[in-house]
């Protein structure tokens, strides 16, 4: 469908979408996509529009307003826009991008998390792969095909898995959480210290537990309980090992330790669980 917009070339093409039931429910859906090619008058404020507008710069250069502030774009930036409150972005020398609107039963939840970690603005590291999922997801509507929606909830969660990973090589600051994490569960039956943790995070314990509380959203020391927690309902369940031994496997001090935790955190004695139905 063609654009009757202030700054949109005639070359550019818009495609709507009404996502199923199912969709609304379970995916990442789009409302709307385009392929936009605008000259130095692009610009839009709205004050709503229920959605998270997601924005790859294929070319020139732009901006959109976030928290106030002017974040400039540029070839292979993407951003995020939260449409569900006023809003701005544009172009004042003229850029092509890619674009769409979509939703999720959790999205501002899930966008509150990406712009937390990134800003909602990412200089690509493979913009080719991101190019080509945009362009993929928007050709199945420039094709006239039956838009597949797991298909475009599998190209968005790869969009937007950029927000949410390192956008730097060789960072100083140490291992990342990710790694961490990986780290404490391929170690549970060990003694870990957060003073360990720290300093392969290459911070000091304060802002160590501090970050890691606010990017995780456990302390370190709640994770690993956590974590062991769950490796304990594995064994439970698919084991008839003793306690006492599930006990060890997974690094508890003592029985009472683990029994205090599980309780306190499953809400049942690991016996009962064992024998239960629960997960």
């Amino acid at each position: 469908m063609k654009v009757n917009e202030t700054g949109v070339l005639e070359s550019s093409e818009v495609f709507f979408s009404t996502p199923s039931a199912a969709a609304q429910s379970i995916f990442f859906h789009l409302l709307c996509c385009g392929n936009f090619d605008c000259n130095s008058h692009y610009r839009v404020k709205r004050s709503q529009y229920n959605s998270i507008l997601l924005i790859l710069v294929v070319r020139g250069s732009g901006y959109v307003i976030k928290a106030g502030k002017r974040v400039a774009l540029k070839e292979g930036s993407m951003a995020l826009v939260d449409c569900f409150q006023p809003h701005e972005y544009g172009s004042t020398s003229g850029w092509k991008i890619l674009w769409c609107h979509f939703q999720s039963s959790q999205i501002l939840e899930w966008y509150k998390r990406a712009d937390s970690q990134s800003g909602g603005v990412v200089q690509l590291l493979d913009f080719n792969a991101a190019l080509q999922s945009m362009k993929q997801m928007i050709g199945q509507f420039k094709r006239q095909e039956e838009a597949n929606e797991a298909v475009t909830h599998l190209h968005l969660t790869r969009l937007l898995t950029e927000f949410l990973r390192p956008q730097s090589q060789g960072s100083n600051s140490g291992q990342t959480f990710e790694s961490l994490i990986a780290y404490i569960n391929e170690n549970l039956d060990k003694r870990i210290k957060v003073e360990e943790l720290a300093d392969m995070a290459g911070l000091s314990v304060y802002h160590f537990i501090r970050e890691f509380k606010k990017d995780i959203g456990y302390t370190p020391h709640e994770y690993l309980i956590h974590a062991r927690i769950n490796a304990a309902k594995f064994y439970l369940k698919t084991t008839r090992n003793p306690i006492k031994t599930i006990v060890s496997d997974c690094g508890f001090s003592s029985d009472s330790a683990f029994s205090n935790s599980f309780k306190r955190i499953v809400g049942t004695t690991p016996a009962v669980f064992r024998e239960s139905g629960a997960e």
